[in-house]
């Protein structure tokens, strides 16, 4: 299945944006959570007008 876009969010438990990128034409990505603290978050993806979210902790 090819994507035409996607869009991939991080978010604070607070309801921070903390990273959003926008994917075009892809069928892999790559995503660098290296700068985000430690924590428990929301991983936002939305592709070709369908949403889906799940939490994502962060160890390191």
């Amino acid at each position: 299945m090819d994507v035409q876009t996607a869009t991939v969010q991080l978010v604070d438990l607070s309801g921070k944006e903390l990273f959003t990128q926008k994917f075009t034409n892809s069928k892999n990505a790559e995503l660098d959570f290296s700068s985000i603290k430690k924590g428990t978050y929301l991983l936002k993806i939305e592709v070709d007008g369908h949403l889906t979210s799940s939490q994502l902790l962060i160890l390191e």
